[in-house]
């Protein structure tokens, strides 16, 4: 430090009162904890919701179905959809509780970022999501990457009783409607 700032520093600080020094000792022992009738209550709804936080699913990548071209659009029912919820589902006439975006994301990273998502859409139990994929129009082949990702993961989880590609006004081929199994 220069002189010039040390005496800067001496003429703000001239005004300047010390602190009195404190001859209290502070306490080091923690407070007992107060008995809590709801706190009982507090712990079950923890342990609840540590229990419904479970994993559903998980990807297999050795169970590979049909891959899919840039510009198909994908679509998957099981049985028991009916045809008026997938009537809806594929006009995107559903409250979408949640949205993931997997652009710019490498294979493995979109994998993780997707087992995540389903995940927490079945624990919060979520009806209808969407899973926006891009179009693959950076992909080195004619199947886009995360398209494909999205199509293989979205069949082999028991929780997906539907998905098809969304209207134009929503992504189209490039984005999934996906609606998902309620949870007991």
């Amino acid at each position: 430090m220069s002189d010039e700032d040390k005496s800067l520093f001496a003429e703000a600080m001239s005004d300047v009162i010390p602190l009195k020094e404190l001859k209290q000792t502070l306490a080091t022992e923690k407070p007992k904890k107060a008995s809590n009738p709801s706190f009982g209550k507090i712990r079950r709804k923890y342990q609840q919701l540590e229990q419904q936080s479970q994993t559903h699913f998980r990807f297999n990548p050795a169970k590979v179905s049909k891959n899919v071209s840039a510009m198909q659009s994908m679509l998957y029912q099981q049985n028991n959809v009916r045809a008026k919820e997938m009537e809806l589902l594929k006009q995107s006439q559903i409250r979408l509780a949640d949205i993931i975006d997997l652009h710019g994301l490498t294979i493995l990273e979109a994998e993780k970022k997707l087992v995540q998502f389903l995940n927490e859409a079945i624990n919060h139990k979520f009806k209808y999501v969407r899973i926006i994929h891009g179009k693959g129009y950076n992909s080195s082949d004619e199947h886009p990457a995360l398209k494909n990702l999205t199509n293989q993961m979205l069949r082999q989880c028991d929780y997906v009783i539907a998905f098809c590609s969304t209207p134009e006004k929503d992504g189209g081929v490039g984005a999934v409607n996906v609606m998902l199994r309620m949870i007991d």
